[in-house]
């Protein structure tokens, strides 16, 4: 029994590192010196508040769809077309919020638009069926394509102080917009490691075939993601 015990105290810093990964460590040292460096460069500019808080918001919308296509990658699949889908979900904001007068059934339209996009690039690589990258490299034209034909290619005005608090608003000295990163984060880790359907992503990317014969149904999964990712692009062009 003291050898185990022994034996499972000298594996746990190893275990720890496997989880962490040589090379997820190695990028966060290179972050690291990289604030280091900007940080003696310009201290009286980096690091303040205000700089923080840019840069910050500068990560907000490609934190959203990097998480979203995280899932898309572990589970075996691939979404060119997330640009175009953001492009598209807030083209049908602006005109659904300008048809209807209400900010509210805009917003609620370009989720739905995003939620449907990605819902079609799932079908089209599962029933199609269809490589991931060709599907999707086809619908990037075609969703950007619709979004151009929604309004001649002309920009849409409008104004909705929800809108503007989404965009500019605080909380507790923080953009509203930080805190949909963290909330996107948070709910991106539990997601992932605490909830059995996350395991089953995993399970899935790691090999289809175990996954199809321990019975997760495969299809719906793949289809649900690529609808989760084209959600996470809506709210990112909500962003």
């Amino acid at each position: 029994m003291t050898d185990t015990a022994t034996a499972g105290r000298e594996r746990a810093p190893a275990g720890l590192f496997g989880r962490i990964g040589a090379q997820n460590i190695s990028l966060l040292i290179a972050l690291v010196v990289l604030l280091a460096i900007f940080g003696v460069l310009r201290p009286d500019v980096f690091f303040t508040p205000r700089n923080l808080i840019n840069i910050g918001l500068a990560v907000t919308i490609l934190g959203i769809l990097a998480m979203a296509q995280t899932v898309v990658i572990v589970s075996g699949g691939l979404d060119i077309s997330v640009g175009s889908i953001v492009g598209l979900s807030t083209m049908v904001l602006a005109v659904a919020a300008q048809e209807t007068g209400s900010i509210p059934a805009g917003i609620l339209a370009g989720l739905l638009a995003g939620l449907l996009a990605g819902a079609v690039n799932g079908l089209i690589i599962v029933y199609g069926p269809v490589n991931a990258v060709i599907a999707t490299l086809g619908t990037m034209s075609a969703f950007r394509g619709l979004a151009y034909l929604m309004n001649n290619g002309n920009s849409i005005p409008i104004t909705g102080d929800s809108l503007r608090a989404l965009g500019i608003g605080t909380l507790s000295g923080l953009p509203f917009a930080i805190w949909l990163l963290i909330a996107a984060m948070a709910a991106f880790i539990v997601f992932t490691r605490e909830t059995v359907v996350g395991r089953n992503i995993y399970a899935l990317g790691g090999n289809p075939t175990v996954a199809r014969l321990a019975g997760i149904p495969i299809r719906r999964y793949q289809i649900s993601i690529y609808a989760m990712s084209g959600f996470a692009a809506a709210v990112a062009g909500l962003v």
